[in-house]
């Protein structure tokens, strides 16, 4: 199993996503508790990296684990 992220915003995602129901061989979830934490996960990845936000040291991150 796969899990791909789709802008279905824009013109080729929505061509993408239309491609993938019509063939059946994919299932699309439209909303779920895991896609919408990997979108705020990589949403606020992308804000570290453009420096808006602070990012937290992996040594830090896996001492609090």
């Amino acid at each position: 199993m796969a899990t791909v992220i789709i802008n279905e915003k824009t013109k080729a995602g929505k061509a993408l996503l239309e491609y993938l129901r019509a063939s059946g061989q994919a299932i699309v979830i439209e909303k779920s508790v895991a896609v919408n934490s990997v979108s705020k996960g990589l949403a606020e990845l992308d804000q570290v990296k453009k420096g808006k936000k602070q990012g937290t040291p992996a040594r830090k991150f896996l001492s609090d684990l």
